[in-house]
């Protein structure tokens, strides 16, 4: 086996990894989502119990190829787990999850993060966002373990239509039937 520190690449000629070498291997604790932001830096949800070399509780945080730093100050509660994260074109980062507040701010299991602040989208879901998406429509779509989204019916997948992304839709067309999909990942195809 090989000691990754939570966080491992895979080479098709020289196998599995650490994904980072030296002193700061890795967060610890589980990482649920990755996603890379379009300077290159890394992106990762979860729940960390140390960002190397500094111990402190984190769910969102970024690497930029040579340290590890939280996304804002990173103060959410609930259960408070980070699940999913992307970074949208116009350079906000969306975090997905189970909780209830990120930075004392209502949150409801979806983030934004704008450079300088956490803010709602909207209402959130009423459970855990597990999976995120920038669709090539513009349009942010989230998958997980809820039935509303913005309280509309959204069983298991919502999309944000509005550039704003103040206007979940639900995928189903607000029928709200079938049951959560816990979904894991979406793809634009």
């Amino acid at each position: 086996g090989v000691s990754a520190g939570n966080l491992a690449r895979w080479n098709p000629i020289f196998g599995w990894s650490a994904f980072i070498s030296g002193t700061q291997n890795g967060p610890g604790g589980t990482v649920y989502g990755l996603a890379r932001a379009a300077n290159g830096d890394i992106l990762a949800a979860g729940d960390f119990t140390q960002l190397s070399p500094v111990t402190r509780r984190a769910r969102i945080a970024r690497w930029n190829g040579s340290t590890w730093t939280l996304i804002g100050n990173d103060v959410i509660s609930g259960v408070a787990l980070g699940y999913a994260v992307i970074e949208r074109p116009d350079g906000t980062i969306v975090a997905g999850g189970n909780f209830g507040t990120m930075t004392g701010i209502t949150a409801n299991n979806i983030a934004s993060w704008n450079g300088s602040a956490w803010t709602a989208l909207e209402h959130g879901t009423n459970s855990h966002v597990r999976t995120l998406l920038h669709h090539s429509n513009g349009e942010l779509w989230a998958g997980g373990l809820f039935n509303f989204a913005n309280r509309i019916p959204a069983v298991g997948w919502a999309r944000w239509a509005c550039a704003d992304q103040t206007c979940p839709t639900d995928l189903d067309n607000g029928s709200g039937t079938g049951t959560p999909d816990n979904a894991v990942t979406i793809d634009d195809l």
